[in-house]
């Protein structure tokens, strides 16, 4: 007579049961995983639209965003894409804050004068200014900031177009990687300043707006009360003192107390700096590449013209290789494999060298005779087109 092992039938009935659960598992584990992945890349699909946080345009951009893979749906919840859309523009910058924050300085200057409002000479001088607060060598006496300020070229017209790069240290985007402009590593020019927006509050207003100015300078604007399309500068000294902004679409447009506007378009993620008037209605309009907002030319009010041609960065940041005049004058830039400007061709053909240290400093600028340029005895030089 045979007889039954406990243990043997036990394991018999329990097998399926285990078996059922494994599968179950693996089945959870093939559903989740790609549910969990696409919620933490949803970001990345938004941006890959054209989706940016606040655009008008951005929820129905997100929408049309092809999510695609098991778990997409997460990315085109509505709750998941109001979210995203009400947070924060992009263009933060992390950099010291001095005391003279909402003046401006040499470089953040665009109707045609050389510098800003630090008593930097106009005229048709070859000659640079450093910060009106540097004490003659073009460093931020507040911060340490190294702020250097070469003046390219110089068009004359009824507003001048006046090319103003502008170097300055110390200055990461929110990543802690330092902030990438135009000219490469820590350097932007006049005509690229731009507006960034706060993440809306509980009433689904933004209550904030900040110009960031070539310098890093950020002026900002505070909703004016009982609105949700405008807003005001009430602290700053100078020139953006009661200076408003108000919203259309996907556009803001800033005036001045004397009348100047300055007109910001949504491109890129940014609200960027696209055209100038003056209060007879003189412009200067700022052509923008529509995808990553790189500027393409400068045209003044009786039609004289600069010319950018760009190449696009090791980061992927589009950087300007050459400007050319009407007379076919040029200037052209060499970057390093770390987007780190390290040569300049001016109009006159002589040639500039910039030295960076490990932590993407720069460190040194050699003349084209050959000589290392201190500090204190760096001076831009400027070409005047007549």
């Amino acid at each position: 007579m045979s007889t039954l092992d406990p243990a043997a039938t036990m394991w018999r009935t329990r097998l399926p049961v285990r078996f059922f659960f494994l599968v179950l598992f693996v089945l959870l584990s093939w559903f989740i995983a790609p549910h969990a992945h696409a919620a933490t890349d949803c970001e990345s699909k938004y941006i890959n639209a054209g989706a940016f946080p606040a655009d008008p345009k951005c929820p129905l951009q997100a929408a049309s965003a092809d999510f695609g893979g098991m778990g997409g749906y997460v990315c085109g919840d509505p709750n998941a894409i109001a979210a995203y859309c009400s947070g924060p523009s992009g263009g933060t910058t992390i950099e010291p804050v001095s005391p003279d924050e909402t003046g401006t300085l040499d470089g953040d200057g665009t109707y045609g004068q050389p510098g800003g409002s630090g008593g930097c000479g106009g005229g048709d001088a070859t000659a640079g200014c450093g910060s009106s607060t540097s004490g003659g060598d073009p460093v931020r006496l507040y911060t340490g900031q190294f702020h250097l300020v070469v003046h390219d070229l110089h068009v004359a017209d009824t507003i001048a177009l006046d090319l103003a790069r502008v170097y300055r240290s110390s200055a990461y985007d929110t990543t802690g990687n330092p902030m990438a402009g135009a000219f490469g590593i820590g350097t932007t020019f006049n005509y690229d300043s731009y507006l960034t927006v706060s993440a809306t509050d509980s009433n689904n207003l933004q209550q904030l707006v900040q110009l960031y100015l070539p310098s890093g300078i950020r002026v900002p604007f505070t909703l004016r009360v009982g609105t949700s399309t405008t807003w005001d500068d009430l602290t700053s000294p100078g020139a953006f003192y009661r200076a408003s902004i108000t919203s259309s679409g996907s556009t803001k447009l800033l005036t001045l107390r004397d009348g100047r506007t300055m007109q910001f378009t949504m491109i890129g993620g940014l609200y960027r700096l696209t055209r100038l008037q003056d209060r007879i209605g003189n412009t200067v309009a700022i052509a923008r590449n529509s995808t990553t907002g790189v500027v393409t030319s400068l045209s003044g009010p009786n039609g004289r013209t600069l010319t950018f041609t760009s190449v696009v960065g090791a980061r992927g940041t589009p950087l300007i290789s050459r400007v050319t005049d009407a007379l076919n004058r040029q200037v052209s830039y060499q970057y390093d494999s770390q987007d780190r400007l390290t040569q300049v061709t001016d109009a006159g053909g002589g040639v500039w060298k910039y030295g960076w240290d490990a932590k993407s400093r720069m460190v040194s600028v050699m003349d084209p005779p050959g000589n290392r340029v201190s500090r204190r005895a760096i001076r831009a030089t400027r070409l005047a087109v007549r």
